[in-house]
């Protein structure tokens, strides 16, 4: 794949690499066919949201903010964050953030669900 920025345009971005650690991105990075839009107020609202939940709930469960990021409950705890600035998209709350063990059982209780998955690229 060839990339469609100038070498001025390539040398300003940021590597994808550098971003916060999330399950879920708090930013938009460019594969090299555009060029990104900056992260937006809202977006660091949610990573500001995200690092803040990771460090105090992460520490009570004793983890890093890294593993935390990467376990489940660092799933939950980005969908509460981006609930919390964008308003109420994913039904998870606080307290499953906190939990693995909630977080389990709303994973049995819909783990018979069907899922579709389309592709449409």
């Amino acid at each position: 794949m060839g990339t469609y920025l100038s070498e001025r345009e390539l040398h300003n971005l940021e590597p994808a690499q550098n971003a916060f650690a999330s399950a879920v991105p708090t930013q938009i990075f460019s594969n090299g066919e555009f060029n990104p839009l900056p992260q937006t107020p809202n977006q660091k609202k949610v990573e500001a949201r995200l690092i803040e939940m990771a460090d105090t709930t992460g520490s009570k469960m004793g983890m890093d903010r890294r593993t935390f990021l990467q376990s489940t409950c660092g799933m939950a705890a980005a969908f509460v964050a981006m609930n919390e600035v964008f308003g109420p998209v994913f039904e998870v709350t606080a307290a499953e953030a906190a939990d693995p063990d909630m977080l389990s059982a709303r994973g049995d209780a819909l783990s018979h669900q069907f899922i579709f998955d389309d592709q449409t690229h």
